[in-house]
């Protein structure tokens, strides 16, 4: 990976590095992996038996029914409203689905993706949304102040990749703000589900990504912070 063996004080020592490499690398494989045709993966999903949904409202929906067994309704509500909200949009790509660096490896035949648990036929910004938010918020638990610190750089970064997938890519016609931000907000429903299952289970793995995006993920979704 990339940010293998990184710390805080070596993330502050590869800033340069950092900014000029990383959202470089991920846009440049986002691009590649969205350049693929879809068409056969489609028909291969569309002819199987099972029960995985394979569109971003049967996503969404299937988060439902989890926060419904969970007995979330706040976070039933939410889903609801992002079901009513979904944009229209009509570019698909094949999207990975958890692109961020951790799941980015570097090798001599140059990247390679791993983990594909989320992956699907979507818009590309199903993509570009998670990438942007974790790109922003890297979940490395830090202090306040040093988190402060930080957030201007890692707006950077996630800034350049955005700029440096749309100069790799094929226009995207229907890539905007609202668009973005509507698929951001499918990503936080799908972390604060499974941090939902974690909480029912009596196990909340203590320095998750979830668990330290919490609070950007609960505010991306217009909901009140978590309580103590």
């Amino acid at each position: 990976p990339p940010l293998a063996g990184l710390t805080l004080g070596g993330l502050v020592r590869q800033i340069p590095t950092l900014v000029r490499t990383l959202p470089d690398q991920l846009a440049r494989i986002t691009a590649e992996l969205h350049r693929l045709d879809p068409g056969p993966l489609v028909t291969a999903l569309d002819a199987l038996d099972s029960p995985v949904p394979t569109t971003l409202s049967g996503f969404i929906s299937e988060r439902i029914e989890n926060a419904t067994t969970l007995g979330r309704d706040d976070l039933v509500q939410a889903g609801r409203r992002l079901l009513q909200t979904e944009p229209h949009t009509t570019t698909r790509v094949i999207c990975h689905g958890d692109l961020h660096p951790l799941n980015l490896l570097v090798t001599e035949q140059g990247g390679v993706l791993i983990d594909w648990t989320v992956a699907r036929v979507a818009h590309p910004a199903f993509d570009l949304a998670f990438t942007q938010l974790m790109l922003s918020n890297p979940p490395m638990p830090m202090p306040a102040a040093a988190k402060a610190a930080l957030g201007p750089l890692a707006r950077s970064i996630a800034g350049r990749f955005l700029r440096r997938y749309r100069s790799m890519a094929a226009p995207v016609a229907d890539l905007n703000d609202e668009v973005l931000g509507w698929h951001r907000q499918v990503h936080a429903l799908r972390a604060l589900v499974e941090l939902a299952s974690w909480d029912a289970a009596g196990h909340r793995p203590p320095h998750h990504p979830w668990v330290v995006l919490e609070p950007v993920l609960r505010q991306s979704l217009g909901l009140q912070p978590a309580s103590s």
